[in-house]
């Protein structure tokens, strides 16, 4: 599978940023992560970060081949969930974060997602799939109480009803079944700081209809530009991720591998995180399969 990949994370009107990305690749596999944090001070980034570290080395670690990809993304899941809390478990409102996830596997995709954070997949200038917030108006739209107008203006339209980390035991998230993929289809993962400043016809149009620009990289740097400027001066944190596979019969090549970022955090603390995210990963490395 050919593919080309992009990164871009603004922090917007914010003193620093809460959202974390990584993909990841190993072999055959690709694993995209976003994440949004939430808690106090630097809480939000400390759940963020431990989350995307947690992703990270069980990923590195865990013997290939990932014969169930749905149960990998459901272990890592929990392994996060349990790292957020043992990480700040003196804290009497543990952070907690968004969180969504791919594993892509040649040219199949599994995702899973807790919060708000979405996964979209643009195919043949359309989505063909995206996720469903876990958040009080997302209910209300499945529940047909609320128009997508009433939505954008809700005043609990940011609040989401699952997250990993907290002081749930145990988090609440959604897995897809296994999807193939085709030629020229995206694969977006972004926080709320994008998909909150635009609907999904305007996304489809500035990434595949009639992208910002013919390289992936430049389209998504200029999207998330654009969601910043049409959400100021109240701009989240805009962070999104994308794949656009170019030849999905052919091995695994990336053409492009760009990160543009402006965080704005503190290191420090996280250095603690990642030998927690060790001792969660020995802890709970058996539920491993």
């Amino acid at each position: 599978m050919k593919y080309s990949s992009a990164q871009s994370s603004r922090l917007g009107n914010r003193s620093n940023n809460e959202d974390r990305s990584t993909i990841l690749y190993r072999d055959a596999y690709i694993l995209m992560i976003v994440v949004d944090g939430m808690g106090g001070h630097t809480g939000g980034e400390i759940a963020a970060q431990t989350t995307i570290d947690t992703f990270r080395t069980v990923f590195n670690n865990i013997k290939l081949p990932i014969n169930n990809g749905r149960s990998f993304l459901q272990q890592v899941l929990q392994l996060s969930h349990h790292a957020i809390q043992e990480r700040c478990r003196e804290q009497v409102d543990p952070p907690r974060t968004t969180c969504v996830c791919c594993l892509i596997d040649k040219n199949h995709i599994i995702w899973a997602h807790s919060g708000d954070s979405r996964l979209y997949i643009l195919r043949d200038k359309h989505v063909q799939y995206r996720t469903r917030d876990h958040s009080y108006v997302e209910d209300m739209l499945q529940q047909k109480t609320l128009t997508e107008q009433e939505a954008a203006v809700h005043p609990m339209r940011n609040y989401v009803t699952a997250s990993l980390g907290g002081s749930t035991k145990k988090p609440h998230f959604s897995i897809s079944e296994k999807i193939p993929l085709k030629t020229n289809d995206i694969i977006l993962l972004c926080s709320d700081g994008l998909w909150s400043a635009f609907d999904d016809k305007e996304i489809v149009s500035m990434l595949q209809t009639k992208p910002l620009h013919p390289i992936l990289e430049q389209s998504l740097d200029q999207l998330t530009s654009l969601a910043d400027k049409k959400t100021y001066p109240h701009s989240d944190n805009t962070t999104a991720i994308a794949i656009k596979i170019e030849d999905h019969t052919s091995p695994n090549k990336v053409s492009t591998i760009t990160i543009t970022t402006d965080l704005n955090y503190v290191a420090d603390p996280l250095k603690q995180a990642v030998e927690d995210i060790e001792a969660a990963y020995t802890l709970y490395k058996k539920e491993i399969k």
